[in-house]
């Protein structure tokens, strides 16, 4: 089983009605070939991780990097897992409009830097502690 965290810009503002329709989408497509993640989008970006098996995932990073709302699209990080971050979400998602909450915020920091480490878990360490944090206040 693999993560992968990518970054990326929506070609266009997004509406909350076409977030809600690729969700949509993305859940019942993720449900069904096994992938589980997060979506956090901010201010028409994109930062999100997948997990699952490697050729299901690779299969849906292929399709999202083609796909014409996404530019600047940029695969941060690429890992095994042992088990799953996002067990119970086939996409789970928060928006965060405006700056991030406080105890999230300096992990925005390094975000236009990221580090590509192909195999080790410290891979997008930035990002995925992001990810993680927004995890967490969604449960609450």
């Amino acid at each position: 089983m693999i993560s992968i965290i990518y970054i990326s810009n929506a070609a266009k503002p997004l509406r909350a009605a076409e977030l809600d329709d690729i969700l949509a989408t993305s859940r019942r497509n993720n449900a069904r070939v096994g992938v589980t993640g997060m979506l956090v989008y901010m201010d028409g970006s994109f930062i999100q991780a997948l997990e699952g098996d490697a050729e299901a995932v690779d299969s849906l990073i292929s399709r999202i990097a083609d796909d014409p709302r996404h530019r600047d699209f940029v695969v941060i990080a690429r890992y095994p897992v042992a088990e799953r971050q996002f067990p119970d979400w086939s996409m789970g998602y928060r928006r965060c409009d405006g700056a991030p909450p406080a105890e999230l915020a300096e992990h925005f920091v390094n975000l236009g830097r990221p580090v590509f480490v192909e195999g080790s878990e410290r891979a997008g360490s930035v990002a995925h502690k992001l990810i993680e944090g927004f995890r967490r206040r969604s449960r609450g």
